[in-house]
């Protein structure tokens, strides 16, 4: 992957990148999306961003709000998957999707085509994958899923090199309590009430005595 492309320019051998494994162009291939639920929907908006020619498989959405995001509906499944380079699925398991991926339809879809399965493992008959892998009938396969998870340790597609992964979802950091609040009691100050002072009363003066005039 990138890994190899980093290391070399890390160890000076920056033109040794085009012996490496050539990479897959978006720009102008076709993706078949299968499932045009949420995931769906989310994901032709990202192919439209490399001007990808989509197409879309779901048989409960109709064509106006296909053509809404910009793909283009189909009805007959077997019949268009030999024209696409990408497939990818995003679908119930249920018996009109179980083996919806056999090796008849691997054997008529394009030798340098990606199949992509990120819905649930039982859309695709994993013996059918594994043969069509190992003789070259497609590029190369990314799965998030199997029909047993975790798989046996004997599913074939474990020692094949062309698929990779589990169910892998973006892990976020703990979120951290928040600490507990602490009750903060206000005393109100409490001010001492001066005694109250005592009035002086008021002293009054003898009336001075008047003297006696003779007349």
């Amino acid at each position: 992957g990138v890994g190899m492309y980093d290391k070399c320019v890390r160890d000076g051998n920056f033109s040794k990148r085009n012996d490496l494994l050539l990479t897959k162009e978006l720009w102008n291939k076709n993706i078949l999306i299968a499932g045009f639920g949420r995931i769906g929907k989310n994901l032709i908006k990202k192919c439209k961003g490399f001007d990808m020619n989509v197409f879309v498989y779901d048989p409960y959405v109709d064509e106006e709000t296909i053509t809404g995001f910009g793909g283009k509906k189909i009805n007959d499944f077997s019949k268009n998957v030999r024209d696409m380079d990408y497939l990818s699925f995003h679908l119930p398991s249920t018996d009109e999707t179980k083996n919806l991926i056999d090796l008849k339809v691997l054997s008529s879809m394009k030798k340098s085509a990606i199949l992509i399965n990120t819905s649930r493992g039982t859309v695709i008959n994993e013996l059918d994958l594994n043969e069509a892998l190992n003789k070259n009938m497609i590029l190369g396969a990314g799965l998030d899923v199997f029909a047993k998870e975790p798989p046996d340790s004997n599913n074939p597609l474990l020692k094949n090199k062309k698929v990779a992964t589990p169910v892998v979802e973006e892990k976020k950091p703990a979120a951290k309590k928040p600490a507990a609040k602490k009750k903060v009691v206000v005393k109100k100050a409490t001010t001492k009430k001066k005694p109250a002072t005592k009035k002086k009363s008021a002293t009054k003066k003898p009336a001075a005595k008047k003297k006696a005039t003779k007349e």
